[in-house]
């Protein structure tokens, strides 16, 4: 089965939902919980660290929110360019029953 860049262009976006976006989210979220503890438990006596890990916090807050934005553009370009090919989810009790939406799944 010969494959056409169309196809490799669709698995583009499908890699950044599936694969990249949750991993930065993870990364920010992991940012975030570290420098949640440094603000409150490590360091919160000392003033200059209190304000890194309020700055890092923030920072952390905003990639979220980043991220977000990029994966809402990428949902939307995929839709409206027609790139989304994914099939909708199929319920088991749908599966190899004649004439059903999900027909075509065995």
């Amino acid at each position: 089965m010969q494959q056409s860049l169309f196809d490799y262009v669709i698995l583009i976006p499908q890699f950044l939902t599936i694969v990249v976006i949750p991993f930065l989210l993870g990364i920010a979220f992991l940012i975030f919980v570290i420098n949640m503890i440094r603000f409150f438990v490590i360091k919160g006596g000392d003033e200059k660290s209190h304000d890194n890990a309020k700055a890092q916090i923030v920072y952390s807050l905003a990639a979220f929110i980043l991220i977000f934005v990029f994966w809402g553009v990428v949902e939307i370009l995929t839709t409206s360019l027609g790139l989304d090919v994914t099939p909708p989810p199929c319920p088991d009790y749908l599966i190899g029953i004649p004439n059903s939406p999900c027909s075509q799944y065995r």
